[in-house]
C-alpha cells in the first residue's frame, strides 16, 4: 500500500474517533465533564441564623429524598402538638445534584424536587385500619413500610428521568431516636442538634400544612459510617391544628445530607 494511502487512512480514523468522542460528549450535560466531581454543597435557607456548617473532616456520603410521614400528639383541642416521630421511605437523589451523572438537573429544579414529589406522588408507606393515627388525619401505619423489591420513586411528572431507587428507611425506635438505616448497611442514629424555620416559599402539604423546620442531627452511638445530617428543602410536615387529644400525622418530603468521616 503507498504511504500516502496509509497516512490518509490513519487520518481517517483519528477523524472518525474524534468525532464519536465529541458525539458521546455531548450527551451528557456540561456539568458532568468536569474532572474531579464537586462535592455537592449543603443548602441553606435564606434564614438567619443558618444551620450549623458541616463538622470539619467529614464528606458527603449521601443525598436521599424521604418521603412519609411526621408524627405529632395533642393534648387537647387548642393546644400545641408535639412532635413523636417520623417514617419515611428514602431514596437515592445523589445522581440528581448539578454535576454528579448523565441524569443531573439543573440546581435550581434539583432544590424544588421536594414540591412536586409531595404532592405528585403516592406516599409509599401502608395504612392500616388499626392505626394509632386517627383516621381523618393523612395516617400511618404499625406496619408501615413497603416490602421487597420497593418500587423507585417516579418524579416523570417533574421532569426527571430515571426514577429514584430505593436506598432505605427512616423512623424512631422504641427509645425516641431517629434512625436512617440504609440498604448497603449505613446506618445513622441522631438527635436534634439545631433547627431553624423553612423558608416562607417552602411547598406546603396537601392540606396546607407548613414546611417542617430544617434540622441539623448528630450521632449519639451505634451509627455506622454516618455521623451527621441535615433535614433540608422540606415540603409538608408540620402539625395540623389541635381539634382535641389523640395522635396526628402530616405528609412530608425532604432531602437529607447525611455525612461521614471519608473512608
Amino acid at each position: 500500500m503507498h504511504f500516502s494511502t496509509v497516512t490518509f487512512l490513519a487520518a481517517l480514523l483519528v477523524s472518525h474517533v474524534h468525532a464519536r468522542a465529541v458525539t458521546l460528549q455531548s450527551r451528557f450535560p456540561p456539568s458532568f465533564n468536569r474532572t474531579p466531581k464537586e462535592e455537592p454543597a449543603l443548602p441553606v435557607s435564606g434564614v438567619s441564623p443558618e444551620l450549623p456548617a458541616v463538622p470539619e473532616g467529614l464528606v458527603l456520603k449521601r443525598i436521599v429524598l424521604g418521603h412519609g410521614y411526621q408524627n405529632y400528639t395533642c393534648s387537647g383541642e387548642g393546644a400545641t402538638a408535639e412532635a413523636t416521630g417520623a417514617l419515611a421511605v428514602l431514596y437515592d437523589a445523589m445522581a440528581l445534584y448539578p454535576g454528579q451523572s448523565p441524569f443531573s438537573v439543573s440546581l435550581e429544579q434539583f432544590l424544588g424536587l421536594t414540591g412536586p414529589a409531595l404532592l405528585q406522588t403516592a406516599v409509599p408507606l401502608a395504612t392500616a385500619p388499626n392505626t394509632r393515627v386517627d383516621q381523618s388525619a393523612e395516617g400511618a401505619s404499625a406496619d408501615p413500610f413497603p416490602k421487597a423489591p420497593v418500587a423507585p420513586l417516579d418524579l416523570s411528572a417533574a421532569g426527571v428521568q430515571p426514577p429514584l431507587p430505593y436506598v432505605g428507611v427512616h423512623f424512631f425506635d422504641a427509645q425516641k431516636v431517629p434512625r436512617f438505616e440504609l440498604t448497603n448497611g449505613e446506618k445513622l442514629l441522631a438527635a436534634k442538634l439545631a433547627s431553624q424555620p423553612a423558608p416562607a416559599n417552602a411547598t406546603a402539604g396537601p392540606n396546607g400544612e407548613p414546611a417542617a423546620p430544617w434540622l441539623y442531627i448528630g450521632d449519639v452511638g451505634g451509627s455506622v459510617c454516618l455521623t451527621a445530617g441535615y433535614r433540608v428543602e422540606t415540603a409538608g410536615g408540620s402539625p395540623h391544628t389541635c381539634s382535641g387529644a389523640g395522635d396526628d400525622s402530616s405528609v412530608y418530603t425532604a432531602y437529607y445530607f447525611l455525612y461521614g468521616p471519608p473512608k
